[in-house]
This record gives C-alpha cells, structure tokens and sequence, in this order.
C-alpha cells in the first residue's frame, strides 16, 4: 500500500490506478487468494536483534534485516502446512479455472 500511495505522490501512476489496484487487492484479501500470516512479534524482535549482530559484516539495512526475520517465520510456517498435508502427498491436484480434479494430468 506504501508503494502505491508513493508512486501516487511521485506521479509514477494516477489516483485512479491506485483506488483500482487498492480494490483489486481487497477484493483477492476478502477471496482469499491473499492470505496475512500471524507473525510472532517477541519473536520477531528477538530475530531482528540477533540478525542485527551480522550487519557490520554483511551490509544490510534495517528493513533487510526485518524482511529476513519475517522470511524465516514463513519458512517455519510453510514447513508446518507440508508436515499437515504429508498424509495427502501421494494425492495430485490440478487446480484449472478454480476447479479440483484428483489424480489428473494437465
């Protein structure tokens, strides 16, 4: 949304590219195609600090350093739905248009 209300500011788009692709955004949320995951903020001020500690080394900024402590929840989370679904990964789905076909090729 940030991205979107600068490139408004800067002229790089008009408003009413921004109000459509806002809309568009809030539409796929309320549809679920976007999902927001809940992210463990103790323990994303505990990453971020540890992180932290490689800058010097490595270069990055504070928003690197947040986006990398965020990234390793989402692994973790990613992690855990495979572990759910294993029971299943013997199972193929073909996903067209919306519909699920088992056991299909495309």
């Amino acid at each position: 949304m940030i991205y979107l209300d600068t490139s408004a500011f800067l002229q790089e788009m008009d408003d009413a590219t921004v109000d459509h692709l806002l809309a568009l955004f809030a539409d796929r949320l309320r549809r679920g195609q976007y999902t927001v995951a809940d992210i463990d903020r103790a323990r994303l001020a505990t990453d971020v600090r540890e992180i932290s500690g490689h800058t010097g080394t490595i270069g990055s900024r504070s928003l690197d350093v947040v986006h990398v402590a965020v990234a390793l929840q989402l692994e973790a989370l990613r992690h855990a739905v495979h572990r759910a679904l294993e029971p299943f990964e013997n199972i193929a789905f073909v996903f067209l248009f919306g519909s699920a076909v088992s056991g299909g090729s495309t």
